[in-house]
């Protein structure tokens, strides 16, 4: 994996993600170059600040243009406001005040800057538990001429929100014909935030809370809807249809099969950059809570009920998570209607953690799997 600064891997491996950004809209090179000479990377501040200045800069270059009814540069100077404010959040501690101001301008740049885009994200509300989930609908570029159209149901992973999954994975999806219900699982983005909505092992909750959303639409095909996942992910999904049957398939990037054993070998070998998120979306105080906690993320015991088609991605130079557990997940599986199982070699990229390399690949591979499960039939618009 490329690395900006060598022997920090979490550092480098944002800035490899920020640079994956550049064509989806989220970012340009130079702007990423221009934060990266403020960061020290043994100074944690100095990263939040330096993506913090770009976000200010790219926001208010966008208020300019709106004044002047420049409407595409505003979206754009709004959308890459976005990926650095993301930065900028990415590190800091669940109680740090700078959690949340940061955080609100940067879903304010995101609300701003794809209220021009067409179609655009409307943010939906779904009702789990005595509150809600945090969510956004992104319907399909063309949607199925029968009025019924396929969708994919979108959770992240331990440190996910909705808006870097809108512009990292699911525009791909609506290009090719799938409405996107993007939604902060427990433990994420604004429902985490927000809403104070801790992470759980039964993901299962979120998964059928969703699938109920969608039922309350007539534009959606309840009979082709696909939930995806990355990073994290990789245990959420493959536990939702474990129990949820109503989805007709299930995608990982990456895969975690029992995620208690992952933070045992993490805290045992030191200090991780992810544990202050470990902590933070199980809403707890110490890391031996936040293991307890973790020691019930496993899918031991429960892959046998998958009854649909799987798929199954890991790349080849990922250091977060392990090959071992992707293919004991594939092969837990009996049931399933169909598994596949794809590694993303360093020869042909994709393969960092969650395709963070080359997530174009990564998405066309997955999306164009799923359009075939589906029967789609491809668009010419």
């Amino acid at each position: 994996m490329f690395r900006y600064f060598p022997g920090h891997y979490a550092l480098s491996f944002k800035i490899l993600r920020a640079i994956g950004g550049i064509c989806t809209g989220q970012a340009e090179f130079g702007e990423i170059q221009q934060a990266c000479e403020r960061i020290d990377p043994n100074d944690a501040d100095s990263w939040t600040d330096a993506w913090e200045a770009m976000g200010n800069r790219l926001c208010q270059m966008a208020k300019d243009a709106e004044a002047k009814h420049h409407f595409v540069t505003a979206s754009g100077n709004y959308c890459r406001a976005t990926g650095y404010y993301h930065n900028a959040q990415f590190f800091l501690d669940g109680d740090d005040p700078r959690r949340v101001t940061i955080y609100e301008k940067y879903r304010k740049c995101f609300l701003k800057g794809t209220s021009y885009h067409n179609p655009r994200p409307v943010e939906v509300h779904i009702p789990y538990g005595e509150t809600f989930l945090y969510a956004y609908f992104l319907p399909a570029v063309n949607s199925d001429p029968t009025g019924k159209t396929p969708a994919m149901v979108w959770f992240g992973g331990l440190d996910s929100t909705a808006e870097e999954a809108y512009f990292a994975v699911c525009l791909d999806y609506a290009k090719r014909g799938f409405h996107c219900l993007i939604v902060d699982g427990p433990g994420q983005g604004a429902s985490l935030r927000l809403n104070h909505v801790y992470s759980c092992h039964d993901y299962e909750t979120a998964g059928t809370a969703a699938f109920d959303y969608l039922e309350t639409r007539d534009d959606v095909d309840l009979n082709r809807v696909a939930v995806v996942a990355w990073s994290l992910g990789g245990y959420y999904a493959p536990r939702i249809v474990s129990f949820e049957h109503r989805y007709a398939a299930c995608i990982t990037y990456g895969a975690e099969y029992d995620y208690g054993k992952t933070w045992e070998k993490r805290i045992a070998a030191g200090t991780h950059a992810l544990s202050a998120y470990a902590k933070w979306i199980n809403g707890v105080n110490s890391m031996e809570e936040a293991l307890d906690k973790f020691k019930k993320f496993t899918l031991e015991g429960v892959l046998q009920n998958v009854t649909c088609h799987v798929l199954i991605t890991f790349g080849e130079d990922d250091p977060q998570q392990t090959l071992e557990g992707a293919e004991r997940i594939c092969k837990e599986m009996v049931n399933a209607r169909s598994v596949t199982f794809k590694l993303f070699t360093k020869e042909e990229g994709g393969c960092c953690h969650v395709c963070a390399d080359n997530l174009t690949l990564g998405n066309s591979y997955t999306a164009d799997w799923l359009m075939d499960i589906f029967g789609m039939a491809p668009s010419a618009g």
